[in-house]
């Protein structure tokens, strides 16, 4: 029986197995890649990365700092210019700010602006959070419209001036719907203004919309055989012609908005005025007006607009006394009322 044997690499000292070509995988891989035996990384490779100045070396490389050349290639050069670091909330900062950061130009500061000119500006760097809200409050006491001119110009190219002209070419109100911004601010105190519509892809300013107008025209792609296709929907639904109903309860909205001046009428009594299948009352119908709790046209040999099986008055009994009506069910939850809801009409029925 023969014993297997192992061939060693071929690099010197080394004792590993052989993979390819005479070497081991370490010293393969090397060879194939740097095209030689020998280990490529500096000797202080080791002592770089476990530095504590290396990570933040790096960022200052590749973030925001100009930094000299010298610093640049050698980390050791690096720190031994700026020395240690007092804590993690130090900087870097450049005394001349037209030199990179090198030799003479670099110092440790808490803010990348430098130390602190004055215990004054030592306070407003500590209270920076509070500071910043003050002064936001006093920059918009002082130019209440500096954000929304600023916006103007920023997102649409237009002025606060070309946005008033604007405005009162239509009369302060929606180029489409001829109504206020809908939209207010949280406490109700202030309405919010009208968008800048304008076409997309282009620097074209259209008009003034409100929030309503302005997303029901994005949504339909600002496309005019959209919307001629919407005005052929609302005036010819289909399902109007098949005689379908919606089995629900009524839809408005949650904030109604005032009429618009352009529209006639409202659509409440558009789909009032129009012709609707009449379907068979449910069982829920039949019972409350068994019960003389609900005037419907669906009442039994009903021949007085529906009011037959509801207590009549006195003087339509020719002023005599008026029968008691039945008394309404119980409350004893869900299924007791419709339990005993089912026995009075069962006995209304028989009557």
């Amino acid at each position: 029986m023969s014993i297997p044997t192992v061939k060693l690499c071929a690099a010197y000292g080394c004792k590993g197995a052989v993979v390819a070509r005479g070497y081991c995988d370490l010293h393969y891989r090397r060879l194939k890649l740097h095209g030689t035996l020998d280990a490529s990384r500096p000797a202080d490779w080791g002592e770089r990365r476990e530095h504590p100045l290396y990570g933040y070396w790096k960022q200052v490389r590749r973030n925001w700092l100009p930094i000299c050349e010298s610093w640049h290639n050698d980390f050791l050069a690096f720190v031994a210019g700026v020395g240690e670091r007092p804590s993690a909330a130090h900087t870097i900062y450049r005394p001349d700010q037209n030199a990179p950061v090198g030799p003479g130009n670099a110092a440790w500061a808490t803010s990348k602006a430098g130390p602190a000119r004055d215990v004054a500006h030592l306070g407003k760097r500590v209270n920076k959070t509070a500071y910043m809200r003050q002064y936001m409050a006093d920059r918009r006491a002082a130019d209440p419209l500096h954000d929304l001119r600023l916006g103007l110009l920023k997102a649409h190219g237009i002025s606060l001036d070309d946005y008033e002209r604007l405005l009162a070419a239509q009369g302060g109100v929606c180029a489409i719907c001829g109504r206020e911004e809908p939209r207010h601010s949280t406490s109700g105190a202030r309405r919010y203004r009208l968008a800048v519509d304008h076409r997309h892809g282009t620097t074209e300013v259209r008009g003034l919309l409100c929030s309503m107008c302005n997303h029901a025209i994005g949504y339909l792609d600002d496309s005019p055989e959209l919307l001629r296709r919407a005005i052929a929907y609302l005036a010819d639904p289909p399902a109007v012609g098949l005689g379908l109903e919606h089995s629900g309860k009524s839809k408005t909205r949650r904030r109604e908005r005032e009429a618009s001046p352009f529209v006639s009428g409202s659509a409440l009594a558009c789909a009032a005025a129009r012709p609707r299948a009449i379907t068979a009352p449910s069982g829920a119908i039949r019972r409350w007006a068994a019960w003389g709790r609900l005037a419907t046209p669906f009442g039994k040999g009903s021949d007085d607009g529906g009011t037959e099986g509801r207590p009549r008055s006195r003087a339509q009994d020719g002023g005599g006394a008026r029968a008691p009506s039945p008394p309404p069910p119980r409350r004893r939850g869900r299924q007791g009322a419709w339990q005993e809801g089912r026995a009075q009409g069962r006995r209304a029925r028989v009557a």
